[in-house]
């Protein structure tokens, strides 16, 4: 059988928000939140970051996981930097895509590819001073 030499494109664009401001300290991943859900074909997720709405008076460890039918697979951990707010100032963006934190991905391409069955929940393994947005982009192929 010959193998598939057409190329996948992302067809929908799609993003995923979630503002988070509890803790879900479980290994499990049975208390996580849901960040994003794949389309029928699956999906391929191009950037995930963090913005805190205010002050972080400390830094805050965020844990990904990976569910697949009914189990939680931890996919990687990585810190929120403690952060203070000031007029005038941009907010500090953390992103989560880096090769360096997530060594599993292609360090020349940092893309998750997210089958139909997969779908990537978050935690925070401590309640922030203020609520965390998440965002991600990607689409679905």
């Amino acid at each position: 059988m010959a193998a598939n030499i057409k190329p996948i494109f992302v067809q929908t664009p799609r993003s995923g928000l979630v503002k988070l401001s509890t803790s879900a300290t479980d290994v499990d991943g049975a208390s996580s939140t849901l960040l994003f859900q794949p389309g029928t074909d699956g999906s391929r997720i191009h950037s995930i970051s963090a913005t805190p709405t205010d002050d972080l008076s400390a830094d805050v460890v965020v844990r990904f996981f990976i569910k697949k039918v009914t189990t939680y697979y931890i996919l990687a951990e990585k810190e929120v930097p403690a952060y203070t707010a000031a007029a005038n100032v941009a907010a500090l963006t953390t992103s989560f895509l880096e090769y360096s934190d997530m060594p599993f991905l292609d360090s020349s391409e940092r893309f998750l590819t997210l089958g139909s069955d997969e779908h990537l929940y978050i935690a925070l393994l401590a309640v922030p001073t203020n609520a965390i947005h998440f965002t991600v982009m990607g689409g679905d192929y």
